[in-house]
């Protein structure tokens, strides 16, 4: 086979001339020029382009159809790329500031409220996130549950702590810090906040250390078994799991009222600038025949003060058995005629009876003066505090029904009756009268409301005068209507704001009034006899009512709290304190410390029975409080009556009558004991 040889013929041939290729992108560079450019006003297209679009569109089905889009190499509108590039400014750029313009710096004080704003809001997200994450916990069970978290304090609690707490309970808003200690699940189910002032329930009867400041709480389920309050009161150390230490305010030695503390809230610059504008306004427009009777008290001025109401002002009360009311005069007169009226009580098996009644005129002359023998046999004559003697007494034929005709003779529609809490003096003669002007509702006490102030007090600050200083033998009836009487007239002549105090608070009741849900309110107070009228008044939004024993007070508050939001009840001293209340006859000179030890445990033991009685009567898903008053340290009380007697009620140093004298090592001992005092104790709980 002959060896291969290729044909020289056979060279490919040429398709197309390469020197003339034309390439095409498709892509156009807007930066780059084409190198052959195309003719004016002809879009060049490929064949083979447009063929391939038609079949991809008769390929694509009716669904798939893609959105339109803009071919690349359009150029955009000349407004919307302009709109588009300021837009693009405003994001990217940081703002344009003028050399000449300086930024205003931002106030320290505006930082603050600001970052304690945000604060509050983190606060509130966190709450509820955690109220739901609990409620889903819990979602089998709906009541409400109280959870503790004493390790979350780090500080000791202070008074305040713990009104915020009833706030957050019945007044959620967005100024009330939420407690760290404490929170409940369900909160909108609890509808009842019981609140129980217990003075002389002291931290060292539940195992304190003596300098009473080493621990912030204690857990009763690990108290030791011979401490007072395991061996005393069983209902608290088994009731409740914690006691909370909590410290009271004061000043200067002297320690602030857990009262006070409790139902005050402070008001805004702007709150404090509305108090009584409104009531200068109206009383400025009166004449002056119309002011007295600005003055009176209004039907519900009237209840929630506890006064007896007459049928003329409410067609449904109906007047029990011995009852009388006064006459509606013959021809009503718009000028009406002022009358004090005073009485003095003695005490019977059947508790405060009538013993003495005066009634003076506007000019101070006496209308009627008469001694009242009771139809019961007088078991106290409480001299040191009605100036009642049995040789007073002796002779008297004068009957309760026969001081209710005397006194009916001068007083009827036509009269205002003014007085000095006058609802016992009205009481005590078993009288209504619907005009009544009230010297302890239209003054202030120095420390503000709730407390009511003591007609001793008024007279001897606005009069300048002295009256009940008659020692042993007791209060003087005439007197106290005289200086009621001028106390009256003192406030008709400079208006309602004279003896009114510039308090930067307002009362709980009120705050809680104003709150979403309109809570309710009752204000109890078991008050020694000596003080007529009782500490406290009622305010616009709370009911107010005095008991005699802490048995009495238990049976009222177990009332209130089944119609009532909030009810606060003060119990009179147990414990250590509860030899104070003793008259000085019944204190021998010397008192054995077993004996004084015994008389302590068997309060503390009969208060645990009075408050289990009160937890029981309450509601379901009610909170259950109860505060102690300051601490039982008997030194502290020592020097305590010594700063008394030697400083007036400003502090301020006066001269005593026995020679006490007040020295620099007083000052620092009286300070030392009083940051052991401050210190007391708070339970808590919620009925299940």
């Amino acid at each position: 086979m002959g060896r291969f040889q290729p044909l020289d013929d056979l060279k490919p041939k040429v398709v197309h001339d390469a020197s003339k290729k034309l390439h095409v992108k498709f892509d156009d560079d807007d930066t780059k020029t084409p190198s052959t450019p195309p003719t004016k006003g002809v879009k060049r297209k490929s064949t083979s382009d447009s063929t391939a679009v038609k079949k991809q569109k008769k390929d694509t089905p009716p669904n798939d159809k893609k959105p339109f889009q803009k071919k690349n190499g359009f150029k955009k509108d000349a407004a919307k790329r302009s709109s588009d590039k300021k837009l693009k400014d405003k994001v990217s750029k940081k703002p344009v500031v003028k050399k000449d313009t300086k930024a205003k710096p931002i106030s320290k004080r505006a930082a603050e409220i600001a970052e304690k704003r945000l604060q509050e809001k983190i606060q509130r997200i966190r709450r509820k996130k955690n109220d739901k994450r609990l409620a889903k916990k819990h979602n089998k069970d709906p009541a409400p549950e109280l959870h503790l978290r004493p390790e979350s304090i780090e500080k000791k609690l202070i008074t305040p702590d713990i009104q915020n707490f009833v706030r957050y309970i019945l007044d959620d808003v967005a100024d009330n810090r939420i407690p760290s200690w404490i929170q409940i699940t369900q909160r909108s189910q609890v509808k009842h906040v019981a609140l129980v002032n217990a003075q002389g329930l002291d931290i060292g009867d539940f195992g304190a250390s003596a300098d009473r400041g080493a621990t912030k709480t204690i857990d009763l389920k690990q108290m030791p078994a011979d401490t007072t309050a395991k061996q005393t009161m069983p209902f608290l150390t088994t009731a409740f799991s914690h006691l909370f230490i909590y410290k009271i305010p004061g000043h200067r030695g002297v320690i602030n009222s857990v009262v006070k503390e409790m139902l005050q809230v402070p008001l805004s610059s702007t709150q404090m600038a509305k108090q009584g504008s409104s009531d200068k306004e109206a009383f400025a427009k009166l004449k002056d025949e119309e002011k007295p009777m600005y003055f009176t008290l209004t039907l519900e001025q009237m209840r929630t003060n506890g006064y007896p109401i007459p049928t003329c002002l409410d067609a449904t009360v109906t007047l029990a058995d011995g009852w009388k009311e006064t006459k509606p005069a013959e021809t009503e007169n718009k000028v009406k005629t002022l009358m004090g009226l005073d009485c003095e009580m003695v005490q019977t098996a059947s508790g405060s009876a009538l013993a003495r009644v005066s009634l003076i005129s506007e000019d101070g002359k006496t209308l009627l003066d008469e001694i009242v023998k009771p139809a019961e046999e007088i078991t106290d004559y409480l001299t040191q505090y009605s100036g009642i003697t049995p040789e007073l007494m002796k002779g008297k034929t004068i009957s309760l029904r026969r001081a209710q005709k005397y006194l009916r003779r001068h007083v009827n529609h036509n009269v205002i009756l003014v007085g000095h809490s006058l609802e016992n003096d009205l009481k005590a003669l078993k009288i209504t009268h619907p005009l009544v002007g009230d010297t302890s509702l239209l003054y202030d006490h120095w420390r503000g409301p709730p407390f009511k102030p003591a007609l001793r007090v008024l007279t001897q600050h606005l009069l300048k005068r002295t009256i009940q200083n008659h020692g042993k033998e007791g209060h003087d009836s005439a007197e106290d209507a005289i200086a009621s009487m001028d106390l009256f007239r003192l406030k008709i002549k400079h208006g309602p704001q004279f003896g009114r105090i510039a308090f930067e608070s307002e009362l709980l009741f009120d705050r809680l009034k104003k709150a979403r849900t309109s809570c309710t309110s009752a204000l109890l107070e078991c008050a020694d006899i000596k003080d007529k009228g009782g500490k406290f008044r009622s305010g616009d939004n709370a009911s107010y009512t005095r008991c005699r024993t802490n048995d009495e007070l238990v049976e009222k508050s177990a009332q209130a709290i089944q119609e009532r939001n909030f009810v606060f009840s003060s119990f009179s001293p147990v414990g250590s304190h509860v030899d104070k209340r003793m008259p000085e006859s019944a204190i021998p000179q010397v008192v054995p410390e077993n004996a004084r030890k015994d008389a302590s445990q068997q309060s503390l033991a009969r208060f645990d029975e009075q408050i289990k009685r009160f937890y029981d009567a309450c509601p379901p898903h009610t909170v259950f409080i109860v505060l102690g008053g300051r601490g039982y340290i008997p030194e502290y009380e020592r020097l305590l009556e010594l700063y008394k007697a030697t400083h007036d009620i400003h502090g301020n140093l006066v001269t005593n009558a026995q020679g006490a004298v007040w020295t620099p090592k007083n000052e620092k001992q009286l300070a030392t004991y009083n940051a052991q005092a401050r210190l007391t104790g708070m339970l808590v709980t919620i009925k299940k």
